[in-house]
């Protein structure tokens, strides 16, 4: 019996650096990402489609309304990151591809009874539901299903397939990305690297123009109304990405029946030194989620604090600690373990050395050897019921018994310190981008590797 030990001692602050990593690994290129909601128009559609097919992939024809409705998506996905659209030919290519690349995926997803969680799937159309003014899924689907019966269901199944591509991308990209420690020995020596030392900030920012090119009419007034109005969107929503960002924009336009474009977007990481110089003093000022309102000659910013990552100097606390583990299981029922329990707890209450009667009574493999000695433990890395003990028990103090889904337990704080992380987190964010810039390749090389073993014919 093992419980979630430590696996590093970089803490949360890495956990959530390699979280992002995940999140980059998951959310599919422009090439290959799908909005569900417009996919699902075209290819969940149930009208018998007579419009041409444009390709097969497989056995699966690619209409030319899914074509025409992708191409459409992407014109709009171009407009809203400010980005130049593509020629005809060339869009049709990109819309033409996304749709082999996805039923291609699909057809490994199908052989191999790929089955997103349910509470994944919930999760995603909850936060569609918010998305249109809906307090539930109930609500989403008695909306869906009055405008056109079913539509729910095929709405639930793009949504699951997303998931299910996201997961199969997850598992045959991962494994093919090597990043060694030499390769990370080597990009932390560079240039690049050393500036992983330094603070960074990830903003959100919108620019709110109010005059026109030649400077002959002003909306300062509607300006100003605008930039209250995104700067509490903002301050509210935990969600930072560039689709939710153009989702407010554009729904500050129409309320306010706004004539000039308005432009923003999420704007990643960057160190000081790189940060607009006017507006720099001001962002290093702001908090964590905190969005200022800050005019200048081009108009008037709204600038959100996302995150920061802070690496200079990285103190963590950590408790050294051990611990005495009598499991729950078919063949000891939970009163005789707690029965157990107390009477180690007893035992050492009357002064028996702890280390003997770990060695001697706990069920943890991977402790009883060293005495019950789990070294140093970070927050975060045990589990939850384990860990509250542990930071409530007082240095040099043995807990009373208590139980986590491991069976029940009784530890000892030996020590409590503060810990520099500070190079392991530089590592992980090394390793973080070593990682992303490899994993688009991989990717490319593994769809490419897919497409060569498929049956694929375009008929334009």
């Amino acid at each position: 019996m093992k419980i979630n030990l430590m696996t590093s001692p970089m803490n949360l602050h890495v956990k959530t650096v390699l979280t992002t990593t995940m999140a980059l690994l998951l959310s599919v290129s422009a090439q290959a990402t799908f909005d569900t909601n417009s996919y699902y128009n075209s290819k969940y559609n149930t009208s018998v489609k007579t419009d041409g097919i444009s390709a097969m992939v497989n056995n699966t024809p690619i209409f030319k309304s899914d074509v025409n409705n992708t191409m459409q998506r992407l014109v709009t996905m171009y407009q809203s990151n400010g980005q130049p659209v593509p020629n005809a030919k060339k869009l049709k290519d990109i819309a033409i591809n996304q749709l082999i690349m996805r039923e291609l995926q699909l057809d490994i997803v199908k052989k191999l009874n790929i089955r997103p969680k349910t509470s994944l799937i919930n999760v995603r159309l909850m936060q569609y539901a918010q998305k249109q003014g809906l307090n539930n899924i109930s609500e989403l689907q008695k909306k869906m299903d009055s405008e056109k019966h079913g539509s729910y269901a095929l709405f639930r199944q793009a949504i699951t397939d997303d998931l299910a591509i996201k997961i199969l991308q997850k598992s045959q990209v991962n494994q093919r990305v090597d990043i060694r420690e030499s390769d990370i020995d080597i990009f932390l020596a560079s240039p690049e690297g050393k500036s992983l030392n330094e603070n960074s900030y990830q903003t959100v920012h919108v620019r709110i123009p109010y005059k026109t090119e030649n400077n002959k009419k002003s909306y300062k007034q509607q300006a100003d109304n605008i930039a209250r109005h995104i700067q509490s969107e903002l301050r509210f929503s935990r969600d930072n990405s560039n689709t939710e960002i153009s989702r407010i924009i554009a729904n500050a336009k129409e309320k306010y029946n706004y004539p000039l474009k308005i432009q923003g977007g999420n704007m990643g990481y960057h160190h000081v030194d790189t940060l607009p110089i006017g507006l720099a003093p001001k962002i290093v000022g702001l908090k964590i989620g905190q969005v200022s309102i800050i005019e200048t000659k081009k108009g008037i910013d709204v600038i959100k604090l996302a995150d920061k990552k802070v690496t200079d100097d990285l103190f963590i606390p950590q408790w050294r600690t051990r611990h005495i583990l009598v499991a729950v299981n078919e063949f000891q029922k939970d009163k005789m373990a707690e029965y157990k329990i107390n009477e180690i707890y007893n035992r050492l209450r009357q002064g028996e050395d702890f280390a003997r009667l770990a060695a001697t009574y706990s069920d943890d493999p991977s402790s009883a050897g060293a005495g019950g000695d789990l070294d140093w433990v970070s927050e975060g890395s045990m589990v939850k019921n384990f860990e509250k003990v542990m930071k409530n028990t007082p240095k040099n103090s043995i807990s009373k018994p208590f139980k986590t889904e491991y069976g029940w337990h009784v530890l000892q704080v030996v020590d409590i310190r503060k810990y520099d992380a500070s190079n392991e987190v530089r590592r992980g964010m090394a390793k973080e981008i070593l990682f992303t810039r490899e994993v688009s390749q991989v990717k490319e090389d593994w769809l490419d590797e897919l497409k060569s073993v498929a049956y694929v014919q375009r008929f334009d």
